[in-house]
């Protein structure tokens, strides 16, 4: 019986050791660079330290622009070069088209979202979400921007009589970007500036927790799925505010429903609920989608565009408060295309290249989103690197942000680096705010209309100054997208625009 027991144990390590083995020899076999792995944890213990996204940057310097490393057992490849990645995000599209997952603890409609879709229910759906934005009428976008935005500024002319040594503005341009997309894209009030207890609001801030690389539950269920129905018994908050939220989109959805005759449309929400898709289970049938399908994708829209653009926005203003010049440079531009009291038209916006310059050079020193990631669906050879189906693809920009032959003094914040002349002598992939190809987001040109009427109305009503809590550089985590840690502290003083406009 004993030398049974041995002889089971002795073959059951043997298997485990084989299994190990091939498990941690993918990129060896397949010739990719990488760093040594560790049994079961892969190399995800070398995360350990609060700037998570400097391991890439080390790595990329051992490497190389192709390496490997593994979540877990998972292998995941690394991409920092610029041609490579432009080849998977658009020609090879078809062969990296699926999204991993970010937040692994997915509840009811999620599984509908643009996020969570692929194949061809996801280039169905897509296609109407993307020509829902398209059918925006800017002129209805821009009113209601203002709209929100005016009233940001009322709540950011309280907070600088009220906090005369400074503020964590942070806060109010979570509240503040929410209100406004949501507003001009859904014609949706979530009003969270003036109540912070929104749903709307308060779903966006757990969701964000639940999904942050600082929670040790997620990033287990992430790199362990088999872990992930444990796991998720502990995601409550999450759980509860998200059936919230979802019965009240579902509410809002339902009542323009039954409005009966098809509206002039002019949000999101109306041109999902009347436009109608091919059914993919039967192609020469048209439908209308869902009340579930139109929920899952305002979630995920709603999510997606949050998270970037209130941490974009905060970074903008950190950069302006800490480099004087160049908020002065951009008043000027903003006085002279926009004036000092009217509503800006988009048109003029559109003119100012020198703000185009400070929110890209911001989104390159703080990049909202530091990566883009794929999952390969088939085995295939590009530009000689082997992938292989089921492999987790990471195309990290933060390394090509910081690089000294792309970016010369990477460190410091140059607009005009961004300048026509400049851009033109490098890659065009070297730059990827918004990702590239088919699923770029559908709707960031409303974000960054959002940015800069927001920009507009605040540098030409308030001079940002650095205060006691300013820090730079600025303190940054991943919430799941790269955000400012600890807030973003100003010291704001009303300008005198009656005297600056005579």
């Amino acid at each position: 019986m004993e030398i049974l027991a041995i002889t089971v144990i002795v073959l059951l390590f043997i298997y485990l050791y084989r299994k190990m083995r091939k498990t941690y020899s993918v990129f060896e076999t397949l010739k990719i660079p990488g760093p040594k792995p560790v049994w079961i944890l892969g190399n995800i213990h070398e995360f350990k330290d609060e700037d998570k996204l400097s391991m890439f940057k080390v790595w990329r310097k051992q490497y190389g622009d192709v390496y490997g490393f593994y979540e877990g057992f998972k292998p995941s490849v690394v991409v920092c070069d610029p041609e490579l990645s432009r080849l998977i995000l658009v020609k090879h599209f078809e062969k990296f088209h699926i999204r991993p997952i970010y937040n692994p603890f997915l509840y009811y409609p999620d599984e509908y979202s643009l996020l969570n879709e692929h194949g061809t229910r996801w280039k169905t759906q897509r296609k109407a979400v993307v020509a829902a934005f398209n059918s925006l009428p800017i002129h209805n976008v821009s009113e209601r921007l203002c709209e929100t935005t005016a009233e940001f500024t009322d709540m950011l002319s309280d907070a600088a009589f009220q906090f005369t040594d400074g503020f964590d503005i942070g806060r109010i341009v979570d509240r503040y970007t929410l209100d406004a997309f949501a507003h001009a894209a859904f014609d949706y009030k979530v009003n969270s500036m003036r109540d912070e207890n929104a749903t709307l609001y308060q779903f966006m801030k757990v969701f964000n927790e639940s999904s942050s690389a600082d929670n040790p539950v997620a990033g287990l269920a992430r790199v362990y799925d088999s872990l992930v129905p444990f796991l998720q018994l502990f995601d409550t908050k999450h759980k509860s505010t998200h059936i919230q939220h979802i019965h009240e989109l579902r509410e809002l959805i339902e009542k323009r429903q039954k409005q009966g005759q098809q509206p002039v449309i002019d949000n999101v929400i109306d041109y999902l609920l009347f436009t109608k898709i091919t059914d993919t289970n039967n192609k020469n049938q048209q439908r209308h989608l869902t009340v579930e399908e139109i929920v899952a994708h305002l979630n995920s829209i709603t999510g997606g565009g949050f998270g970037t653009t209130n941490a974009a926005l905060s970074f903008v203003l950190h950069q302006l408060t800490v480099n004087q010049d160049v908020q002065e440079k951009l008043f000027q531009e903003i006085k002279h295309n926009c004036g000092l009291f009217d509503n800006p038209d988009v048109a003029n916006i559109h003119k100012m290249k020198y703000l185009d310059n400070v929110i890209n050079e911001t989104l390159r020193i703080l990049p909202c989103a530091p990566g883009v990631a794929r999952t390969c669906t088939e085995d295939c050879t590009i530009n000689g690197v082997e992938f292989r189906k089921g492999m987790v693809l990471r195309i990290m920009l933060c390394p090509l942000y910081a690089d000294d032959t792309i970016y010369p003094s990477p460190e410091q914040f140059k607009p005009e680096r961004f300048d026509d002349e400049e851009k033109n002598m490098r890659h065009p992939n070297s730059f990827l705010p918004f990702g590239q190809g088919p699923r770029i987001c559908p709707g960031y040109r409303i974000a960054l209309i959002l940015m800069k009427i927001a920009i507009v109305f605040i540098i030409r009503q308030f001079v940002l100054k650095p205060c006691e809590k300013t820090k730079d550089p600025l303190p940054t985590a991943l919430r799941p997208m790269l955000v400012p840690r600890d807030g973003v502290y100003v010291k704001l003083q009303l300008r005198n625009n009656n005297m600056l406009s005579t």
